[in-house]
């Protein structure tokens, strides 16, 4: 209870410094953890999903990371929490919880979109917890995402959407569409989705990227049409220790698009930082 309690209080430091206080910080509670866990050794990959995202969009990288690596696959509560627990500042908050009441220190974290933007936040905050940093078209600059819906979203606008993301139209199927549209028949999940969306654009990382401490490896599709290239060559130019890899024919989601590829420069990033610090 007594180390609760101090997790609690170190929590509630940092909420202060954010100005942000998600519910189930201010009830003082631990929140309830929804995530995946594969590999037994290596080094630890927390991996962060993006705003329409779930576990299930690392399913073709865990296969080829696992033996290596020990990866966790952390859920966002956005579709569950309330709309104080889904601002990017309020999630960088709940994967801190979650790496402390894990026990977890010295992890990468490996973003995608909101969950890079989130991954940013959180190593601005407790540096010295993060190993690495991995960011896929991460949002926190300029992105070309939605920040309104229309009162019932028709399957036609989800498509057109979800097109956007990704190079490869295959990828775009009637079953992944039908997914979103049954998210998005909830108007209470429309808002807290609208309320993420909000906050990632209101979030500007610009001034704060040179004080981003750990190795960063940032993963850009060339076709990216919600966070293009030029994106990624600004934040390039404002992380101090970067390494900017670029796919040709993908889009916003390259660990979808190309997950072979996508392993293999992440292992290489990780391998190389682990031997860097041995």
């Amino acid at each position: 209870m007594r180390e609760q309690k101090a997790l609690i209080h170190f929590l509630q430091s940092l909420a202060e410094k954010l100005g942000v206080y998600p519910d189930w910080l201010k009830q003082a509670e631990i929140p309830i953890f929804n995530y995946s866990v594969h590999g037994t050794s290596g080094p630890i990959i927390l991996l962060l999903h993006g705003l329409f995202g779930h576990l299930s969009n690392w399913d073709g990288v865990i296969p080829k990371l696992e033996k290596e690596c020990q990866l966790i696959a952390l859920e966002f509560p956005i579709l569950r929490g309330t709309k104080s627990e889904v601002s990017v500042k309020s999630l960088a908050l709940y994967v801190i919880c979650f790496l402390l009441v894990k026990n977890l220190n010295s992890v990468y974290l490996c973003g995608n979109s909101l969950g890079g933007h989130v991954a940013i936040r959180t190593a601005l905050l407790v540096p010295d917890m993060i190993k690495g940093l991995i960011l896929a078209g991460p949002s926190g600059l300029y992105e070309n995402s939605i920040d309104t819906l229309p009162i019932k979203p028709d399957k036609e606008f989800i498509r057109r959407h979800m097109k956007r993301v990704f190079y490869d139209p295959s990828l775009v199927t009637d079953k992944y569409v039908d997914e979103i549209y049954t998210i998005l028949s909830d108007k209470d999940n429309v808002k807290r989705l609208l309320v993420a969306a909000k906050s990632a654009k209101r979030d500007y990382l610009l001034n704060e990227l040179p004080l981003v401490k750990p190795p960063t490896l940032l993963i850009w599709g060339r076709e990216d049409e919600i966070t293009t290239l030029e994106v990624g060559q600004v934040f390039a130019s404002k992380i101090p220790k970067h390494k900017l890899v670029v796919r040709e024919k993908c889009g916003h989601a390259p660990m979808m698009e190309a997950p072979s590829w996508f392993a293999e420069e992440v292992l290489k990033f990780v391998m190389h930082n682990e031997q860097l610090d041995s």
